[in-house]
């Protein structure tokens, strides 16, 4: 799992008194417990401090400056007296002065504006006191003030209150670090609009359900979806508990949640999903309106919604209704490029139901808001992952309603803003896959694979489709050195007819350290609806 960064600016760093530093160090990280012979309980003690940052720290001006121009800071401890008032330690170029509290947060606000300021100092007097809250209050005008003042010796004497080197410890200290640190988590979590809790295995290991193709709506899909349900909750469970995870983290559903995009359909989608979410999450509906991702697909486009407002069809009761041997003819004699000059009205006709069933289920407003429902989802950046969802049916038309593309324009406009993948595991979201490639044209093929290349050129790691109704894992490489994994949800609720599909789903295991992964498919028995595991596969980033 990621760390925030914290930068710690305090001009008495540059002395090297190990005391200055030291108590910091072990207030916010755990590395010093895990090397230290003469502590005892090393895993239980670790286990109440899941949460560690990374910390960088500047003693000058310079060093300051530095720090915010090269590194992403997440938060800031300042001493509050940063000027140097010992005359035995020479003065170097650089070395703050006695007014430069004000200029460093000059400097977070111009580059850090939402960064949470903590200060800390080990001369507290009343005077101190006012004169951090007015300099706060001449450089915010919102009258931001500090997140937390705090004396020098609450570091030192939390980590000595701890006693880890006896046996036993103090717990309940030990706790109240643990604590501490959530709430600067949280502080940070909320400031850069990330998500407020974190996976749920103490391993830090996070868990992700990947189904697709789930067509509500489709009269010869699977019967007894409530028992569907109950066993694949049953079927995850298990396995969890034979790797020692702790639950489900999140659900990314890639596409064709409807048969044909009607409203009724998400209905049903929904009143059956719900009670499941709520299985795994709790009662409360908040708890899992920020673990669920989605992307459309093409049964998830209203075809008829957009032929009726195409023709502006109406009878004389005012209803939705139209002579489609009328509108097959006019269809015959239109050409593509007349029907695409009204494409983004009729794009957005045709995905409203799934906008609004997605917003409903994620409370997300891109769904809402974003033109072409290409979009980065950065709200899981400090786990470690970024996700990229992508609409790989924009393009369907009332002649081509099975069209794949992927804007070229979004996928310029995502490479722009995201730049590089290097501190962030990125995972695309799409319908359609290279593994389509036997469904698609040449053309539709071409477009696909240009697009994730250009995905994986700044860091994208894995894809994650639906489409084909089989639990398939496939590798497109440019390179050795460059290998973007495809994984691939068979549907969950296929119709049972035809022996060519697969009805299943995939257990995706992400590492806390974000350098490898697990995947794990199940699939369903199509006679008796009993779940196994199916094939299994590794991977190293």
């Amino acid at each position: 799992m990621k760390k925030y960064r914290i930068l710690i600016i305090d001009d008495e760093f540059k002395t090297g008194d190990k005391s200055r530093k030291e108590p910091i160090c072990n207030y916010f990280t755990n590395e010093w417990i895990n090397q230290n012979p003469e502590i005892s309980n090393k895993d239980e003690i670790t286990k109440k401090l899941l949460i560690e940052f990374e910390l960088l720290f500047s003693s000058t001006m310079d060093e300051f400056r530095e720090q915010i121009e090269e590194k992403d800071i997440h938060a800031f401890f300042i001493d509050y007296v940063l000027g140097n008032y010992n005359d035995e330690i020479p003065k170097e170029i650089g070395d703050f002065e006695k007014n430069d509290f004000k200029e460093v947060l000059h400097l977070i606000k111009d580059r850090y504006s939402d960064a949470p300021i903590y200060v800390y100092s080990s001369k507290w007097n009343e005077s101190l006191v006012y004169h951090v809250l007015e300099d706060f209050n001449d450089v915010f005008t919102n009258k931001r003030l500090p997140n937390q003042l705090l004396t020098f010796q609450n570091f030192k004497n939390a980590i000595n209150d701890c006693r880890l080197n006896k046996t036993p410890p103090n717990w309940n200290s030990i706790s109240k670090i643990g604590k501490a640190r959530e709430r600067i988590w949280d502080t940070i979590a909320t400031a850069k609009n990330h998500v407020q809790f974190q996976p749920s295995s103490p391993s830090g290991d996070i868990v992700i359900l990947h189904i697709s193709d789930l067509q509500f709506g489709d009269k010869d899909t699977t019967p007894n979806d409530i028992g569907m349900w109950n066993n694949m909750e049953a079927a995850i469970q298990k396995y969890l508990i034979e790797k020692n995870l702790q639950g489900v983290d999140l659900i990314l559903i890639t596409g064709d949640v409807a048969m044909a995009g009607k409203k009724t359909e998400y209905k049903e989608a929904a009143d059956e999903m719900k009670p499941f979410f709520r299985r795994l999450w709790g009662n409360d509906d908040a708890a899992w309106k920020n673990r669920i991702i989605i992307v459309p697909g093409n049964h998830d486009f209203d075809i008829n919604a957009c032929v009726l407002e195409y023709f502006k069809a109406e009878n004389k009761e005012k209803e939705r209704s139209i002579d489609f041997d009328s509108v097959i003819k006019q269809i015959e004699e239109q050409k593509d490029s007349e029907l695409q000059d009204t494409k983004d009205v009729y794009q957005r006709l045709g995905l409203q139901a799934f906008r609004e069933f997605a917003y409903e289920l994620t409370h997300d407003e891109q769904y809402i808001r974003n033109e072409n429902l290409d979009f980065i989802v950065n709200k899981f950046n400090n786990w470690g992952l970024r996700f990229i969802c992508l609409n790989s049916v924009f393009r369907i038309n009332a002649q081509k309603t099975n069209r794949a593309e992927i804007s070229t324009d979004s996928i310029r406009a995502i490479c722009n803003e995201i730049s590089s993948g290097k501190e962030i595991l990125t995972i695309v979201l799409v319908h359609h896959t290279l593994l389509s490639e036997e469904y698609l044209t040449e053309e539709e093929a071409s477009n696909i694979k240009k697009a994730l290349n250009a995905l994986r050129s700044v860091g994208a790691k894995i894809v994650m489709g639906g489409h084909r109704h089989k639990n398939e894992k496939g590798e497109n490489t440019n390179s050795g050195k460059k290998t973007l994994h495809t994984l691939e949800a068979a549907s969950l609720r296929v119709e049972t007819k035809s022996d060519e599909y697969v009805r299943g789903f995939g257990l995706l295991t992400i590492s806390g350290t974000l350098k490898s992964a697990e995947l794990q498919y199940f699939v369903f028995d199509k006679n008796d609806g009993e779940i196994t595991a199916d094939r299994a596969y590794k991977y190293e980033f």
